[in-house]
């Protein structure tokens, strides 16, 4: 996954846009995550990919 930009000019939150490659089809997919309340030592990536994790499991479970 890469981050293409984040954005903190949010009040409480940031704004980050992401790209990545999917490992079994190939797709490319990007889009824009919002984090809310993150603390000043977070690392964005990596909260990137826990919070799109959770989507994901709820996706899954509709």
């Amino acid at each position: 996954m890469e981050i293409i930009n984040t954005d903190s000019n949010y009040e409480n939150a940031v704004l980050v846009e992401f790209k990545f490659t999917s490992k079994t089809t190939n797709e490319q997919f990007s889009g824009h995550l919002m984090l809310f309340n993150p603390s000043d030592d977070v690392d964005i990536e990596t909260a990137t990919k826990e919070r799109l994790k959770v989507l994901v499991n709820e996706v899954e479970e509709l």
